[in-house]
């Protein structure tokens, strides 16, 4: 299956592509995309191809992507890998982008966790005339966890990551003693050693704890689950898990739709990587890795009247100095 996958499948990268809006859905799978794309009159009128990511996660993506400076891109991010505040494993996304919204701070919604698909729809309905003569990058979080309207059922979940604190470790929200906490993960940092690398041994036996030891050994000592998509798998299963994915994606195109009507030119609306839903054990993502579900996403393209206007020659201009902190507050 991989050698065919990696044979027939072309890997697409954003920036040698045409396009005057880029709708990025995070973790969006190419199989689930388009069940929801042939049962959509309003999708239908665009053109759907199968690609081969060339990443597997969001950071490898963006690494790959974005190596240099684009001064006709605005980036709208619910992704904080992506964002113009802090420097994150080396990538300031101000550094790249002639300007940066940062919805995933500025929209977060305190009870969903999350950005909801319709704030930045509307957002970037507002930023629309702002920036007449540039690209833009609309980056949402969905179809990537937390999962929308889906009551989890416990509090100790551990919350999206890197919201207002970036790279910081969150706090383990537990009753029991810290002592008694501080023992079982010790139990299990040190198997893990043990295990990874027993995995290299034997080239990665995923099917002995899947792709996510650590979650299976925190749920064997009844330790809190490290993440939403941890938490749907041990409350409502692989079945409950794939239906809060779907319910996703349905949320997040339902929103797309309502953005469209007021875009023109080409569109597309792609992935940055796919989603592991319990496939042979595997959940969520990881980088570098080439599993089909991983890698295969939607690229759908949609033409609507004319391009938008073409670059003034005055940003051209400006693109061929050196730039300065200004032009990027613009």
């Amino acid at each position: 299956m991989n050698k065919n996958f990696q044979d027939s499948t072309v890997a697409v990268n954003v920036m040698k592509k045409k396009w005057d809006f880029l709708i990025i859905l995070d973790a969006c799978r190419y199989d689930y995309f388009e069940r929801i794309y042939r049962q959509s009159k309003d999708l239908l009128n665009g053109k759907l191809y199968k690609y081969k990511s060339i990443a597997s996660s969001t950071m490898e993506w963006r690494n790959k992507s974005f190596k240099g400076y684009y001064d006709d891109i605005v980036y709208v991010s619910t992704n904080p890998y992506i964002n113009s505040a802090v420097s994150v494993e080396n990538f300031l996304g101000k550094d790249h982008f002639f300007k940066i919204y940062d919805i995933w701070n500025e929209g977060w919604d305190e009870k969903e966790n999350t950005v909801l698909p319709d704030t930045i729809t509307e957002v970037t309905i507002k930023l629309l005339p702002k920036h007449p003569n540039k690209r833009f990058i609309i980056h949402y979080i969905q179809p990537h966890a937390p999962y929308i309207n889906l009551d989890l059922k416990n509090k100790k979940v551990a919350a999206f990551r890197f919201r207002a604190d970036i790279m910081k470790e969150l706090k383990e929200n537990s009753h029991e003693s810290n002592e008694k906490k501080s023992l079982r993960l010790k139990i299990i940092e040190k198997f893990l050693q043990h295990f990874n690398k027993f995995k290299k041994i034997i080239n990665r036996p995923d099917w002995i704890l899947g792709n996510q030891p650590k979650w299976r050994l925190r749920e064997f000592f009844k330790l809190d689950p490290l993440s939403p998509m941890d938490a749907v798998r041990r409350i409502y299963g692989d079945e409950g898990l794939k239906k809060a994915y779907m319910n996703n994606l349905k949320l997040v195109l339902k929103s797309v739709i309502k953005l469209l009507k007021h875009l023109s030119g080409k569109i597309v609306i792609t992935g940055d990587h796919g989603e592991l839903l319990g496939e042979n054990g595997c959940y969520s993502h990881i980088n570098e890795s080439n599993n089909p579900y991983l890698k295969l996403i939607p690229w759908l393209e949609i033409q609507k009247g004319e391009h938008r206007k073409k670059v003034l020659k005055e940003d051209s201009l400006i693109s061929s100095l050196k730039l300065s902190d200004f032009t990027r507050k613009i």
